[in-house]
């Protein structure tokens, strides 16, 4: 899976280059040098920003380190970090800065930081050092500046879910007390995102390749936070301005190509090509609302079974077949729909078809879909279903409520039997009070259980989602590569001029909607 941070601002940059190399080529009559200089200018300003923070030894640097992979910032027992260090990653900034527990210097250094960057990660670790009004207090105060703010719990010394639940639970209690001193008001939970990793343990998994300790060390879990709250932060926002010009441009710059297709054989030509444009993103579109709304139907479901200790193997199954049947279909449909039209092109068209030109049959794309599906099916297969092995359910509590009951039954009964009457009833509650302690035990292990059954599930689909995703456009892109190929063959009478004019509308028009699925996504 890529967990990597987006670099909005780096695509950007290389969209306005490939845009300025397009006009200059296209030699259109139009002055867009004045919009280019513009969005260049406002681009180079944004450099989205997120700051190491936290307590000493908590494992910043390592944590830093893990995520990019290598040795950047030095770690050792004593406070290392006196200074703010700046690290470049793409067009981000990622910045370690010192502890909040540490010399008063080092104390003020991070406190001038916080206002300069658009997102907090406050490092705590599983020692004694979490459960302070102190730090509790600095958490508040980010919060209060309305940044989005994550909370990560490095476990260095255990990895038992129930001293980790414990942990999160204290510190919430924490927040909450320093968040009433400061007249804090709605809902503190909302305020903040908590995550559990081990950076040692991603740190090595990063350095070593080795997959099943990034898995344990749940790295990748914080990198897609990560990547969610950049999409939030105001540092992204910035780029609609300078994207929306550039679309503008681009627009422009489309415009003109297209009144530039002169002569009734090149306007046709110019149709097909926006009908097949137009069937392809509308292809690509259906496919993806259905694959992510199948996906988020079928996981409450299969949640609940899972939980319920049922065998989710048809559910995963009859999930897996109608998304592989849909695309399967829509394929179909896009290959048809292209078949079709090129038959059509070629009896009204007044232009010379090639010699040996033939029509795009689908027979060769379905049987790589086909292939596609069954690679697909055989990596994912028992995708779901490990998440049974991985998150252990209770699914029976130590002491059941029938067997209580009874064992209160008996007690009674034997209590007018005996003449010791007190005595076998200290007994009997005592039983009963040690029954409720194991129900209540395991009643916490079964709420920490489906906690991590939700989690694992939701990165399981979403798994699922991006492979069959990539699937599916594949498979339509294949098509359409094969389509606009085979007219790029047919049209053996069109000058340079009309052909060179063709090659940049056509990246022109897959600029444009790169730009537009950049605003949706940042918007």
């Amino acid at each position: 899976m890529n967990t990597k941070i987006r670099d909005y601002k780096s695509e950007l940059l290389l969209q306005l280059k490939k845009t300025m190399e397009l006009y200059e080529s296209a030699d259109v009559e139009i002055s867009v040098d004045e919009s280019f200089n513009k969005i260049d200018t406002l681009l180079q300003r944004i450099e989205p920003s997120l700051m190491f923070y936290g307590v000493y030894n908590a494992g910043k640097s390592t944590l830093l380190n893990a995520i990019f992979g290598e040795m950047k910032a030095s770690v050792a027992d004593v406070p290392e970090t006196h200074q703010v260090s700046y690290y470049k990653w793409g067009n981000f900034h990622l910045v370690d800065t010192p502890g909040v527990n540490g010399p008063i210097e080092d104390f003020y250094i991070s406190q001038a930081e916080l206002k300069k960057h658009d997102i907090i990660m406050f490092v705590i670790d599983d020692s004694d050092t979490f459960d302070s009004s102190f730090v509790a207090e600095q958490l508040v105060e980010i919060m209060a500046q309305n940044k989005p703010l994550i909370i990560v719990l490095n476990n260095k010394q255990s990895s038992d879910n129930e001293r980790l639940e414990k942990i999160r639970v204290k510190l919430y209690q924490n927040i909450l007390k320093a968040a009433q001193v400061k007249h804090l008001t709605g809902d503190i939970s909302e305020r903040y995102e908590f995550i559990v990793v081990n950076a040692n343990m991603a740190y090595k998994g990063k350095v070593e390749n080795k997959t099943k300790l990034l898995q344990f060390s749940k790295i990748q879990n914080l990198e897609i936070l990560i990547t969610e709250q950049l999409k939030k932060i105001s540092g992204v926002k910035l780029l609609l301005t300078p994207l929306e010009l550039l679309v503008d441009v681009v627009k422009e710059i489309s415009n003109v190509l297209n009144n530039n297709m002169f002569g009734s054989e090149k306007k046709q030509f110019k149709e097909l090509l926006e009908d097949i444009e137009g069937q392809k993103n509308l292809s690509l579109n259906e496919l993806q609302t259905f694959i992510k709304w199948e996906r988020n139907r079928y996981q409450e479901l299969l949640y609940n079974q899972i939980i319920s200790g049922n065998d989710i193997e048809a559910t995963q199954l009859d999930l897996s077949n109608r998304v592989n049947g849909y695309i399967k279909d829509k394929v179909n449909t896009f290959a048809h729909v292209c078949h079709t039209e090129f038959d059509s092109f070629i009896k009204t068209a007044k232009i010379r078809v090639a010699v040996n030109f033939e029509s795009p049959s689908s027979s060769g794309i379905e049987s790589s879909i086909n292939k596609a599906m069954s690679t697909s099916n055989d990596n994912n297969e028992g995708t779901i279903e490990k998440l049974l092995s991985i998150v252990p359910i209770v699914e029976t509590l130590p002491m059941p409520p029938i067997i209580k009951i009874g064992l209160l039954i008996t007690g009674i009964a034997k209590l007018f039997k005996k003449d010791d009457m007190s005595k076998n009833l200290e007994r009997i509650q005592a039983e009963i009070e040690a029954n409720n302690i194991l129900q209540r035990e395991a009643m916490n292990r079964r709420i920490n259980a489906m906690q991590e059954v939700r989690t694992q599930l939701n990165i399981q689909l979403h798994k699922f989602e991006e492979e069959a995703l990539t699937i599916a456009k594949e498979s339509i892109l294949k098509i359409y590569e094969q389509v606009t190929e085979e007219i790029g063959k047919m049209l053996v009478d069109a000058d340079e001029r009309f052909e060179a004019m063709s090659r940049i509308g056509k990246e022109i028009s897959e600029i444009e909607t790169m730009l537009l699925s950049i605003k949706n996504e940042i918007s």
